[in-house]
């Protein structure tokens, strides 16, 4: 059984691709705030046999003493895949985001993506390979079309872009591959707030087939690459 950690799972993109690699055979940490909701997620999942192992924790705040406990209680020395799924989105004019807004959007986004994969890197490559996967969006690569307000969410976005390509580099010869996924527009709760009444070509199961796969063979084809996985302009 190969170990997945799955962040921001709890909803949308995450929950839908921790259920994707369960059925394909994977033991998934669920990692997300919402308690109610991964315990949902770990029974729908072992209702066809799999496996999602809650882990409930607030990726900002940079304590992960429960999820080493998990990762401790399951005997997991070796991560296959980390997705880095979770994201936390603020749509306002630029002239009215306060600090904290910024604070609380680079925080998960950005700052939680870096210090997650630092905490797990004793757990990652060696002898067998590890792939992290990267969700950002497309409107967070250059040459695309930006919308107002969202001007924290997009520049964060941005920097997981850039983050996937240098972690590349550092990890080469650690036998760790780092991709990122610039996703299109799906019909989640995130896009709901930020686009009230809009409607996505594409819902989060739909996607998570994709995602679910490509943390499976990414690496053999993909290292420090950009992925735009996209229908629409974002």
């Amino acid at each position: 059984m190969e170990d997945y950690i799955v962040t921001g799972a709890s909803s949308g993109i995450g929950y839908a691709t921790a259920l994707a690699l369960t059925v394909k055979g994977h033991r998934v940490f669920a990692l997300a705030r919402q308690k109610q909701s991964l315990e949902k997620l770990a029974a729908e999942a072992g209702k066809n046999g799999g496996t999602v192992v809650p882990v409930v924790m607030d990726l900002s705040d940079g304590n992960y003493t429960i999820l080493e406990e998990a990762l401790n209680k399951a005997n997991v020395s070796h991560l296959t895949g980390v997705l880095h799924n979770a994201g936390a989105l603020i749509n306002k004019p630029f002239d009215k985001l306060e600090l904290t807004d910024w604070q609380k959007v680079y925080g998960v986004n950005v700052f939680g993506v870096a210090m997650l994969t630092r905490f797990l890197l004793g757990r990652m490559g060696g002898v067998r390979n590890t792939h992290i996967v990267m969700i950002s969006s497309i409107g967070g690569m250059g040459a695309t079309v930006k919308y107002p307000g969202l001007s924290a969410y997009s520049s964060s976005k941005g920097a997981v872009l850039i983050m996937a390509e240098c972690l590349a580099e550092e990890f080469r010869d650690r036998n760790i591959q780092v991709n990122c996924l610039a996703l299109g527009s799906v019909q989640t709760e995130m896009l709901s707030a930020a686009f009230p009444g809009y409607k996505a070509p594409l819902l989060p199961g739909e996607i998570a087939e994709f995602i679910s796969g490509f943390c499976e063979w990414g690496w053999k084809f993909f290292n420090g690459k950009v992925v735009p996985v996209s229908l629409t302009n974002p």
